[in-house]
């Protein structure tokens, strides 16, 4: 992650989880367009419905654009695959989710801070109060040097509960006190994300590692057994641990492989 993108940032505010609008979005992008491309074929074409020219910009290049084309399209283009070939809502909204914390250490830091403690612990909810003390909690720290006006951490912290309620991870209510769903990883997601690492060069032992299984919610301890269980069952891989070695066995040489395989 660039130093940037280690900094907390706004932006939630302005379009949260937008996982229909992604989908729409994905239909219409082709490797090697830009941004500016997308949002002026997604005005002209009227994707996203009655949105504004603006927040259709805002959607594009805030969202989509930041999330999904950076630091290249790869994310794009494996998206795109998926939705394009029917994948589930439910997990695809959950490799959004999985994109969107990659490029938002916002987003990645409060579901290992905040969401997953509450989730753990029992709560049943989570109230807007409580993600604006995380944000307010960050000023002065190098994630974020300098405050935000109180009205800003109000909108980001009602966009952050939104784009968690749009992700699945949430169920927002009309107060601003959220239902805390009941939320487990699937084997798809946890697969995929094996095969991404190990295409992208992370070592065996690396894959372990990897944030992504603490913002979905697992424990480091737990990772080895669960990956062992997934050998055992899915065919896509042979999983080797010794508790200071990890070793895998691919059965795709590369991510196309994968994705064009039974799901």
């Amino acid at each position: 992650m660039t130093a940037e993108r280690s900094r907390y940032a706004s932006g939630f505010e302005k379009v949260a989880g937008m996982v229909p609008e992604t989908v729409a979005l994905l239909r219409a992008w082709t490797p090697g367009m830009s941004a500016e491309t997308l949002a002026d074929a997604a005005v002209a074409w009227n994707l996203l419905g009655k949105a504004t020219t603006n927040r259709v910009r805002d959607m594009v290049t805030r969202g989509f654009a930041q999330r999904y084309l950076q630091p290249d399209d790869s994310p794009a283009r494996v998206l795109k695959t998926l939705s394009e070939a029917g994948m589930d809502l439910s997990r695809l909204r959950t490799l959004l989710f999985i994109y969107t914390a990659r490029s938002s250490s916002l987003l990645a830091d409060f579901m290992v801070e905040v969401y997953w403690r509450n989730a753990r612990a029992g709560r049943a909810t989570l109230g807007n109060p409580e993600v604006q003390r995380f944000i307010i909690d960050s000023f002065g720290t190098t994630k974020l040097p300098a405050g935000w006006a109180d009205s800003l951490v109000t909108r980001v912290a009602r966009g952050l509960t939104r784009a968690l309620a749009d992700f699945g991870f949430l169920r927002s209510r009309r107060a601003a006190v959220h239902d805390i769903i009941p939320w487990r990883m699937n084997d798809y997601t946890a697969r995929f994300l094996c095969h991404e690492a190990h295409v992208r060069g992370v070592s065996d032992l690396g894959i372990l590692e990897l944030p992504e299984w603490a913002w979905l919610g697992m424990e480091t301890a737990e990772v080895p057994g669960f990956l062992s269980r997934l050998s055992a069952s899915s065919g896509d891989f042979l999983f080797q641990y010794s508790g200071e070695m990890a070793r895998f066995s691919w059965s795709y040489a590369g991510m196309e492989g994968f994705l064009n395989a039974k799901r």
